[in-house]
């Protein structure tokens, strides 16, 4: 398996980057300001916030995770050092954690500026972190 060393630190995989899917959030638009997403451990509800996502673009992350983290993600979603996330736009990582049961998630976004201001945030993935 390709993935052995990198799923070490992966677990549970609940989205799965695509291509051709249509963006969660865009700007000027009706959509709620969150992606809402059930754990996989306890079934509690978990967010990943758009705003946190568009402040982060630039950068590739939020504070809450990792170069390390990052890289390794990158690798597992076969992302190079500049390319583009799958769909379009900035590849941007968080990690999150369930309330109820502390698992911890990946995300995976990608973050596309089509105008000046005007953002459109897709969901290409969340995965669990595994505990070492």
């Amino acid at each position: 398996n390709r993935y052995a060393s990198l799923t070490m630190l992966l677990g549970k995989e609940l989205i799965k980057p695509n291509n051709l899917k249509k963006p969660d959030f865009c700007v000027g638009s009706l959509e709620p300001k969150e992606f809402i997403f059930k754990c996989g451990g306890c079934q509690s509800k978990l967010s990943i916030n758009f705003q946190t996502q568009i402040n982060n673009g630039w950068g590739g992350k939020t504070q809450n995770i990792t170069d390390q983290e990052v890289d390794t993600l990158k690798k597992y979603y076969a992302l190079s050092k500049n390319s583009r996330a799958h769909g379009g736009g900035f590849p941007t990582f968080d990690l999150i954690s369930c309330n109820s049961c502390k698992t911890q998630y990946y995300t995976y976004t990608g973050v596309d500026e089509f105008s000046n201001g005007a953002y459109a945030v897709f969901i290409q993935g969340v995965i669990s972190k595994n505990e070492a």
